[in-house]
């Protein structure tokens, strides 16, 4: 088993942040237009997981240079 290298939890960390940050400020302009935002609520995490390992696999990819 491999472990993920410095720069590739670099990457993930990144992402993660990224999308918790553009997740948080797309429910809160619902809201101020008086959208229901419970449902992004319960989407933040699998979104972020989502993002972060998407990002990682294209990360490795782009290290083996294919």
């Amino acid at each position: 088993m491999r472990v993920a290298s410095s720069q590739d939890q670099k990457r993930v960390v990144t992402a993660s942040i990224v999308v918790s940050v553009v997740v948080g400020l797309f429910g809160y302009f619902a809201e101020i237009f008086g959208i229901e935002s419970v449902w992004l609520l319960l989407l933040c995490p699998v979104i972020a997981g989502l993002v972060s390992g998407l990002t990682f696999y294209i990360g490795r990819l782009k290290d083996k240079k294919l």
